[in-house]
């Protein structure tokens, strides 16, 4: 299970990411549930929080392939702009990494 949880995290949590951006036009709440899962995501494997990051920030270019098989309305126009979602999955999962180097005295 130790092996397994970050996947199921990650597949749930970008999922409702997903599915929550998909409603809302709003920045904001997108922007916090990437830094925070990729927070979470960061902690949980601190060697490789940057391909934790990658992945999870992926879910919001991701969302118009996800509205046309769900067959769901976007709340806003597909756009470039969701590639901006890398930065806060990135800052997150660096600084999840950071804070597990801290807590072990890695880092």
């Amino acid at each position: 299970m130790r092996a397994v949880w970050p996947w199921l995290f990650w597949a749930l949590w970008g999922g409702w990411l997903a599915a929550s951006d998909l409603r809302s036009d709003d920045i904001q709440p997108a922007v916090a549930l990437v830094f925070v899962g990729a927070l979470v995501l960061g902690w949980a494997r601190p060697r490789r929080w940057w391909a934790w990051a990658i992945a999870l920030g992926a879910w919001v270019p991701a969302e118009p392939w996800l509205a046309a098989i769900t067959r769901a309305p976007m709340a806003y126009p597909a756009n470039w702009g969701a590639l901006l979602a890398f930065a806060p999955a990135l800052l997150g999962a660096a600084a999840g990494a950071a804070a597990r180097g801290a807590r072990s005295g890695e880092g």
